[in-house]
């Protein structure tokens, strides 16, 4: 499982998360992948859980 970790400075780091709030899992890393270069803006970096 992956998670992504996502920041625009040093006081703004959060984990990716669902509507409802819970923290986004994702199975493969591909799959995390694409998602955080098609959905976010700023700085991120996918974690292995």
């Amino acid at each position: 499982m992956h998670i992504i970790i996502n920041w625009s400075g040093h006081e703004d780091i959060e984990f990716v998360r669902n509507e409802d709030g819970s923290v986004m899992l994702f199975k493969t890393l591909k799959e995390a992948t694409c998602y955080a270069e098609n959905e976010l803006n700023f700085y991120w970096e996918i974690v292995e859980v």
